[in-house]
């Protein structure tokens, strides 16, 4: 099933006046005895990084053109697997540029480009595929 956060950037005070206050409610707050799966937190943490970026782009009134995530593909299943990486195509038509970071050797498969970073004789190159 889906994976809903709460966002709210509003706040009213007992006198009733509005303030800006941020406040992430993630799911299964407050159940007792319930802990998110470690795929669970990373979709969280995914879903809450392009939420921010989306309020922000909107505050600003100017759109975010790139993004990166670092190991966003990490702890997920299969299928959780499967989900970001279709979201991430998703989010083509809205970002120029998108990056992950990963350790994950399997992805290439994945994504249109790769650089990989290798150490060689102490240095780093970078290696294009």
């Amino acid at each position: 099933g889906d994976i809903r956060v709460s966002f709210d950037t509003q706040a009213e005070t007992k006198g009733g006046e509005v303030r800006t206050k941020f406040t992430i409610t993630p799911p299964l707050e407050g159940i007792e005895g319930v802990t998110p799966s470690k795929g669970q937190r990373r979709k969280l943490s995914l879903a809450t990084d392009l939420a921010l970026m989306d309020l922000v782009a909107e505050r600003e009134e100017s759109a975010i053109d790139i993004l990166f995530l670092d190991e966003a593909l990490d702890g997920l299943d299969a299928e959780g697997r499967s989900r970001v990486i279709e979201l991430l195509r998703d989010l083509r038509s809205s970002r120029s540029s998108i990056f992950i970071v990963t350790h994950d050797q399997d992805t290439h498969t994945d994504f249109e480009k790769i650089i990989t970073v290798v150490k060689d004789g102490g240095k780093a190159v970078l290696r294009c595929s």
